[in-house]
């Protein structure tokens, strides 16, 4: 089985949509060999790529033996700067820039962990300099959106968590998804 993704993937309605199509594709599928086709993607958010892992993971849930093909050699970079791809087997690469939170499947009893990767990972990606109580309430907010997630979504797969720095356009999304849903959170 072939699945395709979109022209361009971004943190947007037509992103989402295009993920989305890609679950609607692999409907019914179990026990076989799926392919994620990346052949006509152009650009793809990396943070984006966890909702793509829900669609994955349920597909590896149903005993599916799923891989990625086709990805242009600028997308097979972030990807592995983000640690997506070592979910693939690919070795991981390092991000010099500083411009991606990799990519991290947490079990839904794993907050401290999150906590600890909020820690180590999202500082110095565009966050401005708070005062110590005012970044301490930012992580209580992520962390109350992971703890929703574990609390609500019941995923046996878990929660994906991963983001992208846009330096440029001093804006970092971070996704945070689940097997029931997807929250984006762009900061301006």
């Amino acid at each position: 089985m072939k699945l395709n993704i979109g022209t361009t993937v971004r943190s947007d309605c037509a992103g989402f949509n295009s993920i989305a199509r890609v679950a609607e594709q692999s409907h019914g599928a179990f026990s076989d060999s799926v392919e994620v086709d990346f052949s006509c993607c152009d650009f793809f958010e990396a943070n984006m790529v966890a909702p793509l892992y829900v669609v994955v993971a349920r597909l590896r849930n149903e005993l599916n033996d799923v891989s990625l093909v086709n990805l242009k050699p600028a997308l097979d970079t972030i990807l592995r700067k983000n640690h997506f791809l070592n979910k693939f087997q690919k070795t991981v690469l390092i991000d010099t820039n500083q411009t991606t939170v990799p990519f991290k499947v947490f079990k839904l009893q794993a907050g401290e962990q999150f906590f600890e990767y909020l820690e180590s990972c999202m500082y110095g990606k565009g966050i401005p300099v708070m005062s110590k109580a005012l970044t301490k309430r930012f992580q209580q907010s992520l962390f109350e959106i992971f703890q929703n997630a574990a609390i609500h979504s019941r995923s046996i797969s878990g929660i994906f968590t991963c983001g992208q720095f846009f330096p440029q356009k001093h804006r970092l999304n971070f996704t945070i998804a689940d097997a029931g849903g997807v929250l984006v959170i762009h900061k301006m």
